[in-house]
């Protein structure tokens, strides 16, 4: 499971431009889509940013987020 802190960081990068509710529900879609660190890493932007596209900027929070996974791997 994708611990709390890296939770944290992707909610935090979703925020910018977007509810919370709407973030809550992002979010609860994505995890359960990439449970872990790993399997975030493994994604491709373009399939996380096909589940954030609804809290803006999706293309940018989908990059971010796929490049913070990939670093945590290093």
């Amino acid at each position: 499971a994708l611990p709390i802190s890296w939770k944290l960081l992707v909610s935090v990068r979703l925020a910018a431009q977007c509810t919370d509710e709407r973030v809550n529900v992002i979010v609860k879609d994505l995890f359960a889509k990439y449970p872990g660190v790993e399997a975030l890493a493994a994604a491709e932007p373009e399939d996380i940013e096909a589940i954030v596209r609804p809290c803006g900027l999706g293309k940018s929070k989908a990059r971010d987020i796929s490049k913070c996974m990939r670093r945590s791997e290093e």
